[in-house]
């Protein structure tokens, strides 16, 4: 009984703690833009938790099977792959701020001249909306690791492993769901500030760490 208390509490409260990663949050602030609605910022932040909780689930589930234990190699492999998508998240971010900039374009026409407004932005927001669910989905991997190692560690059936795996996905849901809103309160009252720069820096910089960090530890 107290074994099953134990995995209920710490799937909970360690899937709440992990939904406040900077790494998460940077990243899914990159992809937010001037007009995004908080409705908006929860939806991205739901979508990453369910990316992140698959990954999980699939990769957790697989290893708790077969007994298998990641090496610490591949778990620092892993993080440095999500170092290298934070980096280009940022990249990414910095780069489209930058396109969708609105300049002047003025032309002639059979001696008539005349200006329009114009930015070189493309692209699909139904494309879009699907960045965080994939982001999740590379967090996840990362996770999965160091994850697997407390469950192997701390239970005793492969049934509570599991139902740590489903808490701890489920409350990492909730968890980036609210934090995604919350900070999309202070970001809307910032909107006239080149915020996206400032993220897609940040990004980039926690990216380089955690690739350095993993080559040192290599």
């Amino acid at each position: 009984m107290l074994e099953i208390i134990t995995v209920i509490g710490a799937g909970v409260i360690l899937g709440l703690q992990h939904s406040l990663e900077p790494d998460h949050i940077t990243a899914l602030v990159t992809l937010s833009k001037r007009d995004t609605s908080f409705m908006e910022f929860v939806q991205n932040g739901i979508r990453w938790g369910l990316g992140h909780s698959m990954t999980l689930l699939f990769v957790g589930v697989f290893l708790l099977a077969f007994k298998i234990r990641l090496s610490a190699i591949t778990i620092t492999f892993f993080e440095m792959v999500v170092g290298v998508m934070l980096v280009a998240l940022g990249l990414r971010s910095i780069f489209l701020i930058k396109r969708k900039r609105i300049h002047i374009h003025r032309h002639g026409h059979e001696g008539l001249v005349h200006t329009h407004f114009h930015s070189h932005v493309t692209g699909s927001h139904h494309e879009h909306n699907h960045y965080p669910f994939y982001i999740g989905l590379v967090h996840g991997l990362a996770g999965s690791g160091p994850l697997i190692i407390l469950i192997l560690a701390t239970v005793s059936k492969l049934t509570y492993g599991i139902l740590f795996i489903l808490l701890f996905g489920a409350s990492s849901i909730i968890g980036m769901a609210f934090v995604s809103g919350l900070i999309s309160i202070p970001l809307a009252k910032l909107r006239k500030y080149n915020l996206e720069y400032t993220a897609g820096s940040i990004c980039v910089l926690i990216g380089i760490k955690i690739v350095i960090d993993g080559l040192l530890v290599a």
